[in-house]
């Protein structure tokens, strides 16, 4: 194809398949639950749990150390996580990690909003998504 379409087709620019959605785990007493969202340091995200969301990236096409030109921080809009940090911009060169757990009977939930942006401080943020983790132990 040529034009303007063959070069928009054949552009390399990335682009950020960031949706969002709902990450959960629900297992039978004594398994504890958890249900999490992580992301790496080459564009992808992955997720604990056995109700995660279609397959996500941050950045697209995935590409080794890309993260070490982004942040990523993590708002903690409504219940509680166990674990990973929230309200601060954190450079993606490694994987980062939030979670909600189930240890006893019952549930557990967290809703967080992930964005990244291409400088510590956020002032350009250029993907963002929401999740709800729920765990729940049966």
């Amino acid at each position: 194809m040529t034009g303007i379409f063959g070069g928009l087709l054949a552009a390399p620019n990335p682009y950020f398949n960031f949706l969002g959605g709902l990450v959960q785990d629900v297992e039978l007493s004594p398994t504890t639950a958890l249900a999490s969202v992580s992301v790496q340091s080459n564009g992808d995200v992955t997720f604990a749990g056995n109700g995660p969301p279609a397959a996500q990236d941050w950045f697209f096409p995935n590409t080794t150390s890309i993260g070490s030109g982004y942040w990523v921080r993590a708002t903690l809009n409504s219940g509680s996580l166990s674990g990973g940090t929230t309200g601060t911009w954190i450079n993606m060169t490694g994987t980062t990690t939030w979670t909600r757990n189930r240890t006893s009977l019952g549930s557990a939930a967290a809703n967080i909003t992930l964005q990244v942006a291409t400088d510590s401080g956020g002032a350009n943020i250029v993907a963002s998504a929401t999740f709800d983790l729920y765990a729940e132990m049966a």
